[in-house]
């Protein structure tokens, strides 16, 4: 029991003795030794009891020996702090006793200071409210109060009150540079304090701000914007980041305030972009979503549509989805929610990316239901969200007019006059789209349009919205007519406001395309206001457009006498001298319509217009279609013999030699030659071409241009110079004209073809000319055209006459007889006939035959039959001898087209050397609603018919403006053989 290790079986029993409240005790005791004694009995082998107990009380005594030792320690050091203590509580009594003095004093500086204060306060508030106080001492007393900590809270707001009410009487001012600094410190201690007050005091401050802002404003010439010194001087004080968090404050009135104070202060772009980094546009966005105070909403609306100007912030917006909460906000039952929604979306959508997110939200759903707003400026401002979302976007356009936004539109226009204003131009933008423009005629949109233009006030967007419509659609200027919109347009030409003057010039112009509307403008002597305001513009940018107006009114004689009558012939002069190239090309393009008539021909000239024409002609920056102007009023004005006289002195022909080239375009170059054409009319003219150098530009120009009307011209122009005078016959050969001459024989076009038969019958008078066009094929292209019955009569007659002509040549005689001995007269079974008079071939006109200039295709010059026979006209005074009857062809069963053709001819034209010369007709007034580069239909020949001078050289006869038609043969080869028998006999005949 008990082996190596194991406890003591007696070790309990000390451990039972701790519990004993008193060893001593008898009872104890003799419980302790009875068991001890026990223990010892039961285990020999654990010794001796006397001995464990010795053992045990020696090691006790020194136990209790060494802890009474470190007691005696712990007396010794607690006598010491017991001293320390005494000492410390000494220390700390005279403390207290110097803290009651400290206070007593602290309490009595108080005291003092708050009497110095409220000494200097209630001086600074006299400083502030006395009248007669310097600017600057008032403004010194603002920063002591703002700047002060010590003020208390009512005290710093009676204060700004005061600093508040000075403000406000001295807005109106301006800053100076002696007062400005001193505003800067104001504003330097507005910016320090915000965000550390109480919700009052913060509300004061941002008032304060926003009054500033708005003082800052008149120290700029822009009245809405406040000086960049005093933003600046707010950014650098970190206050756009202050006013941020302002935004974010739990206080729906210190926000309200503080949206208010950001709209004003931040309007600048550098204002908006620091805003917009501080996080600003963020919290008006969070405000937006999570606030139902309207006056919040209202106003953050409103700083948002402020902040929507600069286009980072617009992109901003886009990100954060604030197109979406703008849009939900419309469903708002606030007035001024909804209004201030409505702008700050006209402001998003001037965005395109916003215009997009717009459509996709239903958008324009949304806006069109707001026109539908009791409240008339909600209706203003929905109409001007409605402007700008038409503005861009043909697909918005489309959408409104589906979704019935055009008729909700025009019933707005009956509204009061702000809101009529931005439905018109909602309309304007609308009727860019021609389905709307139809549309706005259709449900009678016109007549309030021009309603809105009459009265005292008229409407700039009315007016823009008309003029779209008459321009778009044809059938709204036969309505702006019929509603009397003619007359009041013409009355606002003559208004004060620049941009309606110059919307109505525009929309006259639209009307003047159609005819009724040209006769209208002329009766209600609306031409002659149109030249008077072209000489005393109300708005010179209108000038332009009334000139368009008149360009396109010239079209009708009475428009063109209605100018001159006006007054408007030197105007329209005077307005060449313009610095704008513009003005210049409509006022040309308006004298070229005019020169038209004899009348207004006679009074330019009188005007000595030459002179102005030749310079402008010969200038340096001068446009191409100024230049085709130009030299087609030299065309209208080569009528008048005058100017064929002075063709060589006043240097107009030197002018058109000069401009014979390709290189200004076949616009210009074919008024020059068709010019050149009526000047070489006059025979001096013709030397004087010679000699300028103007055959051989015009030879260069058959062999370059294949512009159709051009080579027409140029053609008329070398007949003119090749009628009798030998010198240009030689120059001509010289040249190798008759080689291209040839060529152009067979040009697709009949007018190129017949004044290229009138040049070669002209230069076939000199012999070697003549046999040098033999040689070059002629005789053969002449007979190909005189036979070919698809070409006219008169090209044909042309060819024969230039054939007979040819004939006079022994070597084309000989020629002409090979030809007829290839190509024999084929036997036919005779025809039944009616008998005619001998040596008379069935149906022979006796009308004589004169070569004749006839309309060609598409020309822009147009005259009447009768006119254009008698300018083509030749004069023919020379003997005509009869042909006997031995020289008539042989009759093949019936009398051939061409064998009455050359009966006829040779009864007018027996001298073979007469040269044919005539004039062209002139350019057709100018119509600048059609192409310039486009000549008019022949239908519109008929419209714009004027009347011609007469040719001077006057006529001997002329064709019938039915001319008969050629009898058909039974083949080419036929045909071919009767026009070589005829000119053989008839060139044999004329030998002898």
């Amino acid at each position: 029991m008990g082996g190596k290790g194991a406890e003591p079986p007696w070790s309990n029993l000390f451990e039972i003795m701790h519990h004993v409240e008193d060893p001593d005790s008898t009872c104890a005791l003799c419980k302790f030794t009875a068991d001890l004694k026990s223990t010892f009995d039961t285990n020999p082998c654990c010794g001796s009891w006397e001995e464990f107990l010795t053992g045990k009380e020696k090691s006790l005594a020194e136990q209790e020996k060494e802890l009474q030792t470190k007691i005696e320690v712990q007396q010794h050091a607690r006598c010491r702090v017991m001293r320390d203590l005494e000492t410390i509580e000494g220390v700390m009594e005279g403390m207290k006793k110097e803290k009651q003095e400290i206070h007593m004093s602290r309490a009595f500086t108080q005291a003092a200071i708050r009497s110095i204060t409220n000494e200097t306060f209630a001086t600074q508030i006299d400083t502030l409210t006395n009248t007669t106080t310097e600017e600057v001492e008032k403004l010194r007393s603002a920063v002591w109060l703002l700047k002060n900590e010590k003020l208390k809270e009512d005290e710093l707001t009676k204060g700004m009150q005061q600093l508040e009410d000075y403000t406000i009487t001295v807005q109106e001012q301006a800053w100076n540079s002696t007062v400005l600094p001193f505003w800067l410190d104001v504003i330097s201690a507005l910016a320090t304090r915000l965000g550390k007050d109480l919700p009052t005091l913060q509300i004061a401050e941002t008032r304060l701000l926003t009054l500033l802002a708005r003082r800052a404003a008149h120290n700029t010439t822009n009245m809405a914007y406040p000086d960049s010194t005093v933003v600046d001087c707010f950014m650098q004080c970190n206050g756009l980041q202050k006013l941020t968090n302002l935004l974010k404050s739990i206080n729906d009135d210190v926000k309200a305030s503080t949206c208010i104070c950001v709209s004003e202060l931040c309007v600048t772009p550098s204002s908006k972009d620091a805003f917009a980094l501080a996080g600003g546009v963020e919290a008006l966005l969070h405000i937006m979503e999570a606030s139902r105070n309207e006056v919040v909403l209202r106003y953050a609306l409103r700083t948002l549509w402020n902040q929507a100007m600069n286009n980072t912030n617009k992109e901003v917006i886009r990100s954060k989805k604030g197109v979406a909460t703008v849009l939900h906000l419309l469903t708002m039952e606030s007035d001024e929610v909804v209004e201030n929604a409505c702008v700050a979306l006209g402001y998003l959508t001037l965005d395109v990316a916003n215009m997009e997110i717009v459509k996709e939200c239903n958008g324009i759903a949304t806006l069109l239901a707001t026109l539908r707003h009791p409240n008339p400026t909600v209706l203003c401002h929905a109409a001007g969200a409605l402007w700008h979302c038409a503005a861009n976007d043909p697909d918005n356009r489309v959408l409104i007019r589906e979704m019935g936004g055009i008729s909700a539109l025009i019933d707005l226009l009956r509204a009061e006059h702000h809101v009529a204003d931005n439905a018109a131009g909602a309309l304007w933008n609308c009727v860019v789209d021609e389905q709307n423009t139809k549309m706005v005629h259709a449900l009678g949109g016109l007549q309030p349009l021009i309603q809105l233009l009459t009265g005292s006030n008229p409407m700039e967007n009315a007016c823009g919205a008309l003029t779209k419509c008459c321009e778009l659609h044809a059938g709204t200027r036969a309505a702006v007519r019929k509603l009397d919109g003619l007359k009041i347009l013409i009355e606002l030409l003559k208004t004060q406001t620049s941009n309606i003057v110059c919307y109505a010039a525009t929309a006259i112009k639209n009307c003047a395309r159609n005819d009724l509307c040209k006769s209208a403008l002329v009766k209600m002597g609306g031409v002659a206001d149109l030249v008077q305001l072209v000489s005393n513009p109300t708005n010179p940018d209108s000038v332009e457009d009334i000139l368009g107006t008149l360009l396109i009114c010239s079209i009708k004689d009475p428009a063109k006498e209605a100018i001159r009558e006006a007054g408007g012939l030197p105007i329209l002069l005077n307005s060449l001298f313009s610095s704008a190239s513009i003005i210049k090309e409509k006022a040309m393009a308006t004298l070229r319509n005019c020169s038209t008539l004899a009348e207004n021909r006679n009074e330019l000239l009188q005007l000595n217009c030459v002179p102005t024409l030749v310079s402008t002609l010969q200038g340096s920056n001068v446009t191409t279609e100024l230049r085709e102007y130009t030299a087609a009023t030299l065309w209208n004005l080569a009528w008048d013999d005058r100017v064929k006289q002075s063709a060589m002195a006043d240097g107009s022909l030197a002018a058109l030699v000069n401009m014979l080239s390709l290189s200004y375009g076949d616009a210009v170059v074919e008024n020059v030659a068709g010019a050149m054409h009526s000047l070489t009319i006059h025979v001096a003219n013709r030397d004087h071409v010679r000699n300028l150098g103007g055959i051989h530009g015009l030879i260069s120009l058959l062999g370059t241009s294949t512009n159709e009307f051009v080579l027409e011209n140029t053609l008329g122009a070398l007949k003119n110079c090749t009628m009798n005078n030998p010198e240009n016959l030689v120059v001509l050969r010289e040249l190798q004209a008759p080689e291209i001459l040839v060529q152009l024989l067979g040009n697709t076009s009949e007018s190129v073809v017949r004044e290229c038969g009138w040049c070669l019958k002209n230069m076939a008078n000199d012999d070697v000319n003549s046999e040098l066009i033999g040689n070059l094929n002629g005789v053969q292209a002449f007979l190909q055209i005189a036979q070919d019955t698809s070409t006219s009569e008169n090209t044909r007659k042309v060819a024969i006459l230039a054939l007979k002509t040819l004939s006079t040549n022994p070597h084309n005689r000989a020629l002409m007889q090979t030809l007829s001995q290839q190509h024999p007269n084929p036997q036919q079974p005779p025809k039944p006939t009616t008998p005619t008079p001998k040596g008379a071939s069935g149906n022979q006109s006796t009308t004589s035959i004169s070569p004749t200039v006839t309309p060609t295709p598409q020309r822009t010059l147009p005259t009447s039959m009768s006119e254009q026979h008698q300018l083509a006209n030749v004069s023919t005074t020379s003997n005509t001898t009869t042909p006997s009857s031995n020289t008539a062809a042989p009759s093949m069963g019936g009398t051939s087209g061409i064998t009455q053709q050359m009966t006829s001819t040779q009864h007018q034209h027996n001298n073979q050397n007469q040269s044919h010369a005539s004039s062209p007709s002139p350019p057709a007034p100018f119509d600048p609603s059609t192409s310039a580069k486009t000549r008019a239909s022949p239908q519109d020949e008929a419209l714009l018919h004027a009347p011609q001078p007469t040719n001077q050289f006057g006529a001997a006869g002329s064709i019938s403006p039915n001319p008969q038609p050629l009898e058909s043969t039974t083949t080419s080869r036929r045909q071919f053989t009767h026009a070589t028998n005829v000119l053989l006999t008839s060139s044999q005949t004329m030998s002898g």
